[in-house]
């Protein structure tokens, strides 16, 4: 059996590792036979989006902010991109469909109605984060 390939938007990221309001992520990734693909366009908005006041309560200082990332370098493989998508409402998140296009991901994974209303033609799935939990629970 092929491994399911994905790509996780940057919110469900830091709803999983900073916030644990989902404890399942790293579970998930790393009790089943996936793949997930990260770039360097999505480390830098986790270190922006991480480097906002609004996440001081829980990211106090450079070391842990490092932490969480090398925690998404580790579950994570790299793939390099070239900026090619447009087709999402908001620009910024154009990175994600390349990141999940070019690495030819089955899904992308994400809480934000701009991502999940994009309709293109599969691969990847864009997909819930419920939708991905319930693939392994």
């Amino acid at each position: 059996m092929d491994k399911n390939t994905f790509v996780l938007d940057v919110n469900i990221w830091i709803s999983g590792l900073v916030y644990n309001k989902s404890q399942t992520l790293s579970k998930i990734i790393c009790n089943n036979d996936i793949v997930v693909y990260r770039s360097e366009m999505m480390i830098e908005e986790l270190r922006d989006v991480l480097s906002r006041p609004k996440h001081s309560r829980k990211i106090q200082s450079a070391n842990q902010l490092d932490f969480v990332i090398n925690q998404i370098e580790e579950l994570t493989c790299y793939f390099s991109t070239t900026p090619m998508f447009k087709d999402c409402r908001d620009p910024d998140d154009n990175y994600l469909f390349d990141l999940a296009i070019q690495s030819q991901a089955d899904y992308l994974v994400s809480g934000d109605d701009d991502v999940l209303d994009v309709k293109i033609n599969p691969p990847p799935q864009i997909i819930s984060f419920t939708e991905f939990r319930e693939m392994f629970f």
